[in-house]
């Protein structure tokens, strides 16, 4: 059985929804880009590469999951699958200006199986068609299109870069920094431990570019409230020459919601 690079395995209700890209199982078939982002409501977690962590800190919330046995980085876009998404628009739009590329890459994904990368799709996408309209899979001599190629070229890219994220949160977890909670399964940094510095395998923590994804999980969290719109605060009101205290706390707690405030206004 294949394992699956984006999560370290694959549940069976994934492996009936992942199909091998092949001739004999595309070769004649056409896939389109889809429009909108609407398709990433169906997920609440998206596995993210070495190079995406601090990118994707900068607007999503990271949470460290179990990547098989392995612990890695994944962008928390949803409390749970098919629930929604308070990052993406009722009109599809992605509420951040960074998209993961295992969101941009839909109906595409990739999968490891006996050591090799193989380039996937979701045949329930409503993306992969008989019909000569978007993207062919493969051209008449049977090699990838330059679309596809291009597609899987990317995501083959992506999934070393995963591998090096996987290294770099596992030697995090063997160093005592990652706090894993008991109900949710996901974990997050010790930071009062990082902050320390007492580590002794501080060097190695460095060559494998760990202390990246612990400050990137760690300042992610602040986009944590975007996943309950109840939480929000409310906009902060005029300053007060009152009451300058209470003012000031709210204009910073308003700041958390800026972002959302101006995706609104596009």
């Amino acid at each position: 059985m294949g394992t699956e690079v984006e999560t370290g395995e694959v549940s069976a209700l994934a492996l009936q929804r992942k199909c091998a890209v092949t001739p004999q199982s595309h070769g004649g078939l056409y896939w389109q880009s889809p429009t909108s982002y609407l398709h990433a409501t169906q997920r609440g977690l998206v596995p993210l590469s070495l190079a995406e962590v601090l990118p994707a800190a900068a607007w999503l919330p990271i949470v460290f999951v179990r990547a098989g046995s392995a612990p890695a980085p994944a962008a928390l876009i949803g409390k749970t699958d098919n629930e929604g998404s308070p990052f993406v628009s009722p009109k599809g739009q992605f509420r951040a200006g960074f998209v993961p590329l295992m969101i941009r890459a839909h109906p595409f994904s990739i999968a490891e199986f006996e050591g090799q990368a193989v380039l996937v799709t979701d045949p329930t996408s409503g993306h992969i068609t008989s019909e000569s309209t978007g993207h062919a899979f493969y051209q008449a001599d049977g090699t990838l299109s330059a679309e596809t190629a291009r597609v899987s070229q990317a995501l083959s890219i992506w999934a070393k870069d995963r591998i090096l994220a996987i290294r770099a949160t596992q030697a995090l977890d063997e160093a005592g920094l990652i706090e894993w909670d008991a109900k949710s399964g996901f974990g997050t940094i010790r930071l009062t431990e990082l902050r320390a510095g007492d580590l002794g395998e501080a060097a190695k923590l460095q060559e494998l570019r760990a202390f990246e994804v612990a400050y990137g999980q760690s300042i992610s969290q602040a986009h944590a409230i975007k996943l309950d719109a109840k939480s929000r605060p409310a906009i902060p009101k005029p300053l007060s020459s009152n009451d300058e205290a209470e003012a000031l706390l709210d204009l910073f707690s308003g700041a958390l919601i800026d972002d959302d405030a101006l995706q609104d206004l596009l």
